[in-house]
C-alpha cells in the first residue's frame, strides 16, 4: 500500500510540474506581424486628340502569423487603397468610345471612381509537416501563371487548397484545387468562371467581340507543377492548369548553366500546349472563352551570361510567326486553329500577361 501511494503521489506531481501544450495567448502573442505601405504614380500620354489619364495611389496593409501549434498556423490580412488624385475614369474618350486601362487598375476597375477601396487578402490556415505545406483558404501563390501579376496596388489573390511537397531530395511538388480568386486591380471575391473577363474582352474566332463574361460554366481551376534538379547546373520544369470545362494549358521548361572560369553560361528551352476543352466553356460559341476544338502551342528559348552577379540575356520575343513554321514542320491544323511559335526571353511576368495569342486575344 506504501509503495502504490507513493506511485500515485510521483504520478500527481509529475503532471503537475508538465507545462500546458496548447495556450491560445501564448499562440497568439508570439505570432509575426508584417505591414507594407506602398505609393504609385502613373500617367498615361495617348497620342493626338485621345484622352490623358493620370493616378497617383497610396495603400498599406497588415497580416498576422501565429505561431506554429502541432503543424498548425492561422494567417489573416488585409490591404487598402486611397485615392489621392486621379482622372474621372468614368468618362469614356470620345472617339475611342472606350474607358482608361491602365491608370484605373491602380483602384477597382469594377467600382470606378471608388476613393477607397481595401480588401482581405490573407485569411488561411496552414498545416506543415516536415518540409511539406498544406494551406486551406485565401492566399497568395507564385507559379509561372497563377501569380500577383504585381503591377498595380491590389495583387491577384487565389481562395483554394494548396499543398508544397519537399520531402524527395532535388524534387519539388505542389498544386492543388482553387475555386475563388479576386484578381488585380478588384477587391471582391469570384467564382474562377465568373472571374474569367474581368479585364476587357478580345475578339472571338469570327472577329466579334467577346461576349463570354458572366457566361462561362467551370467548378474550379487545377493546378500541378514542380522541377527536379538532375544536378547542381541541370533542371527540369514542369507545370499544368487545368480549367475545369474551359482549357488545359500545359507547360515544360529545361534549364542548364556551364562554368566558364569564374562566370557562368546559362540556357534554357520552353514549351507551352494549350487546347480548348469541350466547347470551351459555353455550348453557344458566341459566349465561349475559347473555340470548340481550338489550340495554341508555344516555343521559347533563352541563353545568358552570368559574370560578377550581372546577367545578360539574349533572347527574342516573336509572336505569330505562322506560315514558316507550319510550312517548316508540316503542323496538322485547321481553319480554328492558330498556332503561334516563337522564340523569345521567357519571364514569369510577361508569361501572366501574356502566355499566347489567338486572333488577337490575350489568353
Amino acid at each position: 500500500m506504501a509503495v502504490l501511494l507513493l506511485f500515485i503521489t510521483f504520478i500527481a506531481q509529475s503532471q503537475g510540474i508538465r507545462k500546458d501544450t496548447f495556450s491560445l495567448k501564448r499562440v497568439l502573442s508570439e505570432g509575426k506581424i508584417k505591414g507594407s505601405i506602398r505609393q504609385f504614380s502613373m500617367l498615361t500620354d495617348n497620342f493626338g486628340n485621345l484622352t490623358d489619364y493620370y493616378a497617383i495611389a497610396i495603400g498599406a496593409g497588415l497580416n498576422y502569423e501565429t505561431k506554429r501549434w502541432r503543424g498548425f498556423q492561422l494567417n489573416f490580412g488585409g490591404f487598402f487603397v486611397h485615392d489621392l488624385a486621379s482622372s474621372d475614369f468614368s468618362k469614356t474618350d470620345p472617339t475611342t468610345k472606350t474607358l482608361s486601362r491602365y491608370d484605373a487598375g491602380l483602384f477597382d476597375v469594377l467600382e470606378l471612381n471608388n476613393p477607397l477601396i481595401s480588401r482581405i487578402e490573407n485569411l488561411n490556415i496552414k498545416y506543415f509537416y516536415k518540409k511539406t505545406a498544406i494551406t486551406f483558404g485565401k492566399q497568395i501563390l507564385k507559379t509561372p501563371l497563377v501569380n500577383p501579376q504585381d503591377g498595380r496596388m491590389n495583387n491577384s489573390m487565389m481562395e483554394g487548397f494548396y499543398f508544397d511537397f519537399n520531402e524527395i531530395k532535388n524534387f519539388h511538388l505542389e498544386g492543388g484545387w482553387l475555386y475563388r480568386s479576386s484578381p488585380r486591380s478588384t477587391v471582391k471575391w469570384f467564382d474562377i468562371s465568373e472571374s474569367i473577363g474581368t479585364y476587357p474582352m478580345g475578339l472571338n474566332a469570327d472577329g466579334t467581340k467577346g461576349n463570354y463574361l458572366g457566361n462561362i460554366a467551370s467548378k474550379g481551376l487545377l493546378v500541378l507543377g514542380g522541377n527536379y534538379n538532375f544536378s547542381k547546373n541541370i533542371k527540369l520544369t514542369a507545370w499544368n492548369y487545368l480549367i475545369e470545362n474551359v482549357s488545359n494549358t500545359a507547360m515544360v521548361q529545361y534549364n542548364q548553366e556551364f562554368r566558364v572560369k569564374n562566370s557562368k553560361l546559362k540556357y534554357g528551352f520552353q514549351f507551352f500546349n494549350q487546347k480548348a476543352i469541350k466547347n470551351g466553356g459555353n455550348p453557344d460559341q458566341s459566349k465561349t472563352y475559347m473555340a470548340k476544338g481550338s489550340k495554341s502551342m508555344f516555343l521559347g528559348a533563352m541563353i545568358g551570361f552570368d559574370k560578377n552577379a550581372k546577367f545578360i540575356v539574349f533572347g527574342y520575343f516573336v509572336l505569330n510567326l505562322i506560315i514558316t513554321v507550319l510550312l517548316a514542320v508540316r503542323l496538322p491544323h485547321n481553319k480554328e486553329d492558330v498556332v503561334s511559335v516563337g522564340v523569345f526571353f521567357f519571364s514569369a511576368t510577361s508569361l501572366s500577361r501574356c502566355l499566347v495569342q489567338r486572333q488577337g486575344r490575350c489568353l
